[in-house]
């Protein structure tokens, strides 16, 4: 008789973990391997004793997302649940969760006003911008469950969006255009109004 051989499968050797709280108040454990990248998750709801919860872990585009079961996507953006972004744009490190919220088009100003007023109950800033009908706040991190709750059940929102960190890499267009060269020279543009078209 042959006896058959059974290959070992190695694990990911673990190196760290990272907590990220999501905007359901929600915490994810990401286990970490030597490289970085993530090779397993553990869940601590926001509220342990709600009964039926359960989570979703799906990959899209190299990112893994958790999704809380019964989640509104058509409210809610997918990356509010990004564990991979939120925790390469260390918004675990923030005590505050930046988000931008479209309000529904034609809102009377009575029901805008109130809608910002209860999100200033859960941020520490709420900013209108003014060339579209959204809404920029910070919720604080401790408040996340009430927040998460209420925008859920507001009939004046339309969509929730994380606010992402944009870096900017200027190392290869800035010596493209001599830019160096016309620092050296003393030419900075210090002082000078410029208009970006």
């Amino acid at each position: 008789t042959k006896v058959k051989e059974e290959k070992k499968v190695e694990k990911p050797a673990v190196l760290s973990q990272r907590e990220i709280t999501l905007i359901t108040g929600d915490k994810v454990i990401v286990s970490l391997d030597t490289e970085g990248k993530s090779v397993g998750y553990a869940i601590k709801p926001a509220d342990p004793q709600k009964p039926g919860q359960s989570f979703s872990i799906i990959k899209f585009q190299g990112d893994s997302y958790v999704l809380p079961r019964g989640l509104n996507l058509q409210l809610f953006d997918r990356e509010l649940f990004n564990v991979d972004r939120l925790l390469r744009d260390e918004y675990d490190k923030d005590e505050v969760f930046p988000v931008l919220i479209d309000r529904k088009p034609s809102l009377p100003s009575y029901r805008s006003r109130a809608l910002t007023t209860k999100l200033q109950s859960f941020s520490s800033s709420v900013k209108e911008l003014k060339s579209t009908a959204t809404l920029s706040t910070r919720l604080h991190r401790s408040s996340l469950p009430l927040a998460f709750q209420s925008l859920s059940t507001d009939g004046n929102i339309e969509k929730v969006w994380l606010n992402r960190k944009i870096k900017v890499n200027l190392a290869q267009s800035v010596p493209q255009i001599d830019a160096p060269d016309l620092w050296a020279s003393g030419i900075t543009g210090a002082g000078k109004i410029i208009a970006i078209l």
